[in-house]
Parts: structure tokens; C-alpha cells; sequence
């Protein structure tokens, strides 16, 4: 007997030279076997055991490796899918390290289909793919061995491309599902000045619900960038659409002068859209639908300023960094005291600037005082302590009784507003400085029975130099006859 080819996906069985008895193409399964060589059912069964034959041979085990995105924005995140056709690994593969990129492994997911008599499984592991820069990334090929049997995958390729915000146009037209803004205030800013810059996340009115928002980068090139507080949203038209507005207050302190950059920032949120495979009555759809999630990336534009350095005429001398505007208020006590004692000194300054970065300046008319650190506490009126009060209490003490006074204390500070430095003066506080009186030694009183000088007092003895014959001890108290007599009297006396 002859076996004819397979090959191709048409295969032909030949019993003899040119008679054709089989044929098979794709799924289809035809006979040509005479009724007179097999009976029906016998044709039947061979038919399907050489489909199963052949069903084995098409669905070999393989391992491929993929990406749902070859290309994606710097912020967002790609998914690699590891997918096992059948067969079945242990553990979830290792990855190799690549330079640029965060993997996180997610899960698996498994599927089984039965289609025309033809059965097919696989296994996906599923990876987060996270780029922290901007750049061309290969995930090289990944080796895993199942069975014993080893398997390796083909390098895939993921392009990031740098973040950018969307253009005027493309807000104004309503086609952007989310962005996100950045401004400053548009006015002067002094070198150690603190101000509130705004960031606001707009969402169009079509978005359901939003998540998993974070920023990924937050460049600040000559700012210090401090806390940050969300306010209430609000809702406005920009261009053809209306927008949820969700603003974020950032606290910004340019640390030198001359030109700074801030941004672009970059953040990544979640988003819940309608979806768009919803059928059946609108109105049903529009209470009951759950919508779809989709994952968008945000930048904000980069913003130029130019930073001024403090001016360096009419400097005052007590002036130690000071930048807002604030009114001061003074008090100290006691004021009567002897030379040495403490004088509590308390300053409160009030108003808006950096109130954690305030110091007491040194008062140098107070040099007929020795003075210790204050204590400081600030008691803030607002989410980024930039107004409010701050508390400083120190102690003073004087230090000879030609004191009369606490001299005028003195607070300068900067003011960018108008540009100039301003000086608050607090009238000095009267004292009276007592002289510390002598202290007298403490008198000792005379013992009338006193021994002479010359006399040996009594509680002192002589050492003994002969101490005399010494005598054999006689037999203890409790072992002599009389002694035991005694004690026998009582006893007999209640008898």
C-alpha cells in the first residue's frame, strides 16, 4: 500500500497508483472510496480518525510575545501579552531588564475553542509596561522552557514619544476627552518669593467618572515646588464643548534668579466614556450604562519666566530674608526685676508670605542683655502656609542694674508688591533693674558645752595598749542546771 503527500493543506490517500480514495482541503472531508472496498461506517471512522490526525499536527505548541500598542506618549502605559497555545507553563515568565521601561505583571487569562470539531487552548500572561523617558525600547526575546522542552519569543519594539499638549485648535474643537493646565500668576517674581501656580484637569462633559490620577514628572527649573491643595470643581464652555474643571493650587518658590522653567508637568488618569456598544432605548442607556474605561496622557505646556534678584540699595541692616507683608506685635514682661532674672519677650507676626522661612533677627541695641533661643510655632490660615501667624517667644535677662530699659525691637522685611523693603519698629519697654543684694554667710552658733580646745572630746577614746590577762570562758548561761530550774517555775505554778 501507498501513502500519497500531505502537505499544504491539501492532503491526498492513494490505495494504488493514481486511485484517489480521500481528499482533504481545509475543512472540508469528502470520500471517493467505492462502496464495493469499505463499508459506510468503517469510511466514516477512518475519515475522522485522519481529521484528528491532522487537527494534532496543525495545532502545535508555540509561545509569542506581543504589545497592544507599538507606539504610545510618554505617560502612558502599553500592555505586553505573553501567550502559550497549547501548553501550560509552571509560573508566570521572567522578563529582562530594559533600560527606560517599568514591567508589572497583572494576571493571567486563559482560552479554550471547539470550533468545526477543532479544539484549541492557550494561557496569556499580561504585563503593565510603564516608560519613564521618552525613546526606542526593544524587549528583547524571552526564553522560557516548558516540559522540558524550551521556547523562546521574538523581540518586540516600543516607540515613546516625548509628551505635548494639545493645541488651541484642538481644545477649541472639542475633541480632546481630557487636558490638563498650567499657569502662574502674571505678575513680577523676586528670588526667594513664594507665589500659587494653578493646574487645572479638564474633562469633557461626556466623561463619566475619572481615576488613578498621578502625575509622572513635575519639572521645576529654579522652583521649589511645595504643597499642593485641590479646590471645588467648577464647570465652563471652552470652544464647542463644556468642561469639567478640576483645579490643583501648587505652591512655588523660585530658589535663584534670572530665567526659570516650569514644566512641561505630565499625569495620567483613567476615564469613563459611554460606550459606544450600547444598544436599545436611549434613555434606558443613558441611566444604566456603565461605560468604557480608557487611560488618557496629559501635559501641560512649559511656562518661561524671568525670576528678580532682591534689590541691593537701602538694605536694611536687620534684614535676614523676609519676602511679604506683614505687621508685627511686641510684648515683654516682667518689668520690675533684680539683675539676672528673665524677661519673657513675645513677637507675633502676622500676614502673608513664608511664614516657616522667618527668623527674629538679631537686635544688636540689646547688648546689656544675655539673650537664649526663642521657641516658634505658626498657626496658619490658610492650606499652604503662606498667611497667618507666626509665634516667637525668648528669653531675656539683664545683665547689670543700669538697665533701664528693653531697647526698641526692629523687623524688616521685603515687599514684592511694590518692590521695597520696609522696616516695623515697636517702642522700647521700660524696665527697673534692681541691684542684686550681698548675700550673707550663714552664722554658726556657739555650744555652750563645748570642750577646750586642748581638751579630747569624750566621744573619742583611747586606744588601749595592754589589754590585760586573758581568763578561760566558763560554760554558757543556757546549759547550767540552775538556769533550767528556773524556767520550770512558772510552769509549775498553773498546775
Amino acid at each position: 500500500m501507498m501513502l500519497g503527500q500531505i502537505g499544504g493543506g491539501k492532503s491526498d490517500f492513494a490505495l494504488s497508483p493514481g486511485k484517489k480514495i480521500v481528499n482533504i482541503s481545509g475543512p472540508c472531508l469528502s470520500y471517493f472510496w467505492p462502496d464495493k472496498i469499505m463499508p459506510q461506517k468503517l469510511k466514516i471512522l477512518t475519515g475522522l480518525l485522519v481529521a484528528a490526525l491532522l487537527n494534532g499536527a496543525a495545532f502545535a505548541a508555540t509561545f509569542t510575545a506581543s504589545l497592544d500598542r507599538d507606539t504610545v506618549t510618554l505617560g502612558e502605559n502599553a500592555t505586553l501579552s505573553l501567550k502559550f497555545e497549547g501548553m501550560q507553563p509552571q509560573d508566570a515568565p521572567a522578563l529582562p531588564s530594559v533600560t527606560g521601561l517599568q514591567f508589572q505583571y497583572v494576571g493571567p487569562s486563559s482560552s479554550f475553542s471547539f470550533i468545526n470539531g477543532q479544539t484549541s487552548s492557550s494561557i496569556t500572561y499580561n504585563y503593565i509596561v510603564a516608560p519613564q523617558r521618552a525613546g526606542e525600547f526593544v524587549i528583547p526575546e524571552i526564553r522560557v522552557n516548558v516540559n522540558g522542552q524550551p521556547f523562546s519569543s521574538l523581540a518586540v519594539k516600543l516607540t515613546v514619544q516625548k509628551a505635548g499638549a494639545p493645541s488651541a485648535a484642538a481644545v477649541n474643537s472639542g475633541s480632546e476627552i481630557a487636558f490638563l493646565k498650567l499657569t502662574l500668576p502674571p505678575k513680577k517674581i523676586y528670588s526667594g518669593q513664594t507665589v500659587i501656580g494653578q493646574i487645572e484637569l479638564c474633562l469633557r462633559d461626556d466623561v463619566q467618572n475619572y481615576g488613578n490620577f498621578q502625575f509622572s514628572s513635575t519639572p521645576a527649573d529654579g522652583f521649589q515646588i511645595g504643597k499642593m491643595a485641590q479646590s471645588s470643581n467648577r464647570r465652563a464652555q471652552i470652544g464647542n464643548r463644556v468642561y469639567t474643571i478640576i483645579p490643583i493650587s501648587v505652591a512655588l518658590t523660585a530658589v535663584k534668579s534670572g530665567p526659570l522653567t516650569l514644566g512641561p508637568f505630565t499625569a495620567s488618569a483613567v476615564v469613563v466614556l459611554p460606550s459606544q456598544n450600547q444598544g436599545g432605548d436611549p434613555m434606558f442607556s443613558a441611566f444604566f450604562n456603565r461605560g468604557e474605561q480608557k487611560q488618557v496622557s496629559l501635559t501641560t505646556e512649559e511656562i518661561n519666566v524671568q525670576s528678580l534678584p532682591l534689590p541691593d540699595e537701602n538694605v536694611p541692616p536687620d534684614f535676614n530674608g523676609a519676602i511679604g507683608s506683614f505687621s508685627v506685635n511686641f510684648s515683654a514682661g516682667p518689668t520690675n526685676l533684680t539683675v539676672g532674672d528673665p524677661v519673657t519677650v513675645r513677637v507675633q507676626i502676622s500676614g502673608r508670605g513664608a511664614l516657616d522661612a522667618i527668623t527674629l533677627p538679631v537686635q544688636n541695641a540689646w547688648h546689656d542683655f544675655k539673650t537664649f533661643p526663642p521657641t516658634a510655632k505658626v498657626e496658619n490660615a490658610d492650606k499652604f502656609g503662606l498667611e497667618g501667624t507666626k509665634i516667637f517667644e525668648q528669653i531675656v535677662s539683664p545683665q547689670n542694674a543700669d538697665v533701664r530699659e528693653l531697647p526698641p525691637f526692629t523687623f524688616s522685611y521685603f515687599n514684592p508688591d511694590d518692590g521695597r523693603y520696609h522696616t516695623l519698629a515697636q517702642a522700647a519697654v521700660p524696665l527697673v533693674v534692681n541691684a542684686a543684694a550681698a548675700t550673707p554667710l550663714p552664722a554658726i552658733v556657739a555650744n555652750k558645752n563645748a570642750a577646750p580646745e586642748n581638751q579630747t572630746p569624750q566621744d573619742i577614746l583611747p586606744i588601749k595598749e595592754k589589754l590585760g590577762s586573758l581568763t578561760q570562758p566558763g560554760a554558757p548561761l543556757v546549759t547550767q542546771p540552775a538556769f533550767l530550774v528556773a524556767q520550770a517555775v512558772p510552769v509549775l505554778a498553773f498546775l
